[in-house]
């Protein structure tokens, strides 16, 4: 295994992602999701597994230009 695998979405970030947004917070269909710290690994993954379970999210980021990456490029 890489060491890209296993930081990325394989790895610990995937795992926290997963088990936070599914074991935890028992995300259902039209939930809607905060997400804090959303450009990072976690808070990026949860948005799309939650865009992916037809939930929506909701993204924070700290900066002007990281709100801009998350409306413009990671939707």
């Amino acid at each position: 295994m890489s060491y890209s695998t296993a930081l990325g979405v394989l790895g610990m970030t995937g795992f926290t992602s997963y088990f936070g947004l599914y074991e935890v917070g028992e995300l259902k269909e039209n939930d809607r999701v905060l997400v804090s710290a959303a450009t990072g690994g976690v808070g990026s993954n949860v948005g799309h597994l939650t865009k992916i379970n037809g939930a929506q999210a909701v993204g924070l980021a700290s900066t002007e230009e990281k709100c801009e990456l998350l409306t413009s490029k990671l939707g």
